[in-house]
């Protein structure tokens, strides 16, 4: 049997750092693992109260994940989008320990 390849050099040249050949990576696309709904509405729910505007926790939870942007666009007017969309980031992040989110 012929030996195999030095995967040191493998490793080297794939760029993987000594030591990184344990790493793992994953995602949680039907979100199984991580159930996001409840912070999300809570934090639509404070977005809400603070901008005066309505918007339907019950039904955005529903359909999550798609860009942020298109569902703030559903409820605000196209000057505020983005402006609601980063104030939403901000209250989701500082809600929770960890964030995958957008």
């Amino acid at each position: 049997m012929a030996p195999g390849p030095d995967l040191g050099s493998v490793r080297e040249d794939v760029g993987l750092v000594k030591g990184s050949e344990n790493l793992v990576v994953g995602f949680d696309l039907d979100m199984t693992l991580v159930d996001p709904r409840s912070g999300v509405h809570r934090t639509l729910l404070v977005l809400s109260t603070e901008t005066g505007v309505f918007i339907d926790a019950d039904l955005i939870i529903t359909r999550l994940g798609p860009p942020l942007e298109d569902e703030m666009a559903r409820w605000f007017p196209p000057e505020l989008v983005e402006e609601a969309s980063d104030r939403y980031r901000k209250r989701r992040k500082g809600s929770r320990a960890s964030s995958p989110g957008r």
